[in-house]
């Protein structure tokens, strides 16, 4: 008879990635890819209200609770199942603790990414990464994830490299509202004073300050604006040396997202604080990341609604002794079975496909992906499973 003790260490000896925040749309998205390709995997979340579900058709999932405020929680679960690979879709806030716990425990690590100053700091545990004989890789997801990679492939023509531009444009068939990717970062991105490269130092701008039209395949005209995003930091930690000195990047959202985006920062759910919530047991702290993660679990996508979203990155500078402005875009049409997730696809389907990679070997220590991912390899995944890739080369 086979003891509840023996079935755990099989379990456990199956465990090839370990998805956290596997609950959420890009946690599903990875944990589907993963297991369609014969996995081994191990969902762990606080929450459980949409993986069962939308893992049923695939015979279920294995899961594990795991409240990320807690550190304790995340180093256990990671000592007690030792995946090969911790993929963590998780809330960005609590990054720094999961990657503290993957290199303490010797597990590869793979993440969405966050902000210019977690970037910053993450990459600081280069050698501590390293000397733990392990590779951890910060925002694999779509920008930043695929845009990085796009301008790791776009740079190796380039002699030099004076400025960039990295961005994301989307839009659905229909006006209705589906929050995008994760709804709390994307309002506080939206609010927050703009890092921008000027001069190779980075500086701030007033929120929504610069903006512009630009027309998309698949999209269309649409209005985008300068927004902080990580890549202001690593593309000038990875491309200063080809003298990269300026740069912006953009975010451009379908109106009818936009105008309801701009309500929820009116009310004020951007905020980066908690706030005092009089209950019936008494006062309770809630941080608007935390309340509106359970809400958007109760938002699905209309039957019939469809997303198309274009991703891209601009160099600046000298290629074959000539100025030009070399740009890379990412196409994502909607992709045949999976149009329930909408462009979340273009988040969840790298951050895949780079922790496979992490397993099958790269070299050790901490990277953004514009610094180590394979470009022909990663590029022709991405094609496998719809994505499409076109290079301009054009007058500065």
């Amino acid at each position: 008879m086979v003891t509840a003790m023996e079935r755990l260490e099989e379990q456990m000896s199956q465990i090839d990635f370990l998805v956290m925040g596997a609950d959420g749309q890009q946690g599903i998205i990875s944990s589907r890819f993963l297991k369609k390709r014969g996995y081994g995997i191990r969902c762990s979340d606080i929450y459980r209200d949409n993986i069962y579900r939308d893992m049923d058709d695939m015979g279920g999932v294995d899961f594990s609770f795991c409240d990320h405020r807690h550190p304790c929680q995340i180093n256990e679960i990671i000592s007690t199942f030792k995946p090969r690979v911790v993929l963590n879709c998780a809330n960005d806030l609590y990054n720094d603790d999961v990657l503290e716990a993957c290199i303490r425990n010797k597990v590869q690590y793979v993440d969405l990414g966050s902000g210019i100053p977690d970037t910053k700091r993450r990459l600081a545990r280069f050698a501590d990464a390293a000397d733990a004989g392990i590779t951890a890789i910060m925002g694999a997801g779509s920008v930043p994830g695929i845009g990085s990679v796009m301008m790791r492939s776009i740079s190796h023509d380039m002699t030099t490299i004076e400025s960039a531009e990295g961005g994301f444009a989307y839009d659905s068939n229909r006006p209705d509202f589906v929050p995008p990717f994760f709804l709390y970062i994307t309002l506080w991105e939206l609010s927050l004073p703009v890092a921008v490269l000027c001069n190779g130092e980075i500086t701030t701008i007033p929120a929504r300050s610069v903006s512009r039209m630009k027309n998309f395949k698949l999209i269309g005209d649409q209005l985008l604006y300068a927004v902080s995003h990580s890549e202001i930091f690593s593309y000038h930690h990875y491309f200063s040396e080809k003298g990269l000195k300026d740069m912006m990047f953009y975010a451009g959202f379908p109106e009818h997202h936009r105008n309801v985006l701009d309500a929820l920062i009116r009310v004020g759910l951007a905020v980066d604080r908690t706030i005092p919530v009089i209950t019936s047991k008494g006062e309770v702290a809630v941080h608007p990341s935390d309340f509106l993660n359970a809400m958007s679990k109760y938002m699905f996508y209309p039957d019939g609604y469809t997303e198309a979203e274009t991703l891209w990155a601009r160099a600046t500078g000298v290629m074959a002794g000539r100025k030009v402005s070399n740009t890379m875009s990412c196409i994502v049409p909607p992709i045949s079975g999976w149009e329930k997730y909408g462009s979340n696809v273009d988040t969840g389907f790298p951050a895949a496909v780079m922790a496979e990679m992490v397993l099958a070997g790269l070299p050790h220590g901490v990277y953004c992906p514009e610094g180590i991912i394979p470009c022909d390899e990663f590029f022709g995944r991405m094609r496998e499973v719809g994505f499409s890739f076109e290079t301009e080369i054009t007058p500065p």
